[in-house]
């Protein structure tokens, strides 16, 4: 009997033998080593559950880090409008560096999530 789990990496399903130490995926060759040689239901569900969570964290990050990049492109563009604004009124540069404001708060806040969803990632792996 063998046990279903995710490749934590690359979410592969990797078939797990219980009588063996060791798997490694076979698609990105990720090895796992398992501290007992004895699965039962509980741990293969808490495994399963781990992975899933694991890779809901990293797609999280990963749609973060897009949307930080969207707000960086952003602060180019306005800090281009801000530098060829010079011969402008003062109250329309304060305008956009005002804007530029609320794109670095968005970049700030993005930032702290991707932060947490990786401290979170990270507790997962340190209590396996």
């Amino acid at each position: 009997m063998t046990f279903l789990a995710k490749c934590t990496k690359c979410g592969e399903s990797l078939h797990i033998d219980p009588t063996q130490k060791e798997a490694v995926c076979p698609s990105c060759q990720t090895p796992f080593l398992f501290e007992r040689t004895t699965f039962n239901s509980e741990m293969a569900d808490e495994a399963k559950m781990k992975s899933e969570l694991i890779k809901k964290y990293d797609e999280r990050i990963a749609l973060l880090e897009a949307e930080v990049r969207g707000h960086n492109a952003d602060k180019d563009d306005l800090q281009t409008r801000i530098n060829r604004r010079g011969i402008l009124g003062k109250s329309s540069k304060m305008a956009l560096q005002d804007e530029m404001a609320m794109v670095d708060a968005k970049i700030e806040a993005a930032m702290n999530e991707i932060a947490v969803a990786q401290k979170k990632k990270q507790d997962l792996f340190s209590h396996a």
